[in-house]
């Protein structure tokens, strides 16, 4: 099974970093993983379809909404 991860940030250094290390965790368990950064709330859910991502590391406030309204939609 092929992971699918989501990663959204307001910040670059942050989300470089989370995809860094995310993507050298999967590797070293030898899973193979897609890793999908965003900068928005709104850039995410241009792509999001239900089951897309096993994963989503979510920023508690982004520029243009919170983690929780972004989860809720």
């Amino acid at each position: 099974m092929d992971w699918n991860i989501a990663i959204v940030d307001d910040l670059q250094t942050d989300r470089e970093r989370l995809r860094k290390d995310t993507a050298k965790w999967f590797e070293q368990q030898k899973l193979p993983v897609q890793i999908r950064v965003y900068g928005s709330g709104s850039d995410m859910l241009k792509e999001f379809a239900p089951g897309v991502f096993q994963l989503a590391f979510l920023d508690i406030r982004l520029d243009d909404m919170t983690a929780i309204q972004l989860a809720e939609q």
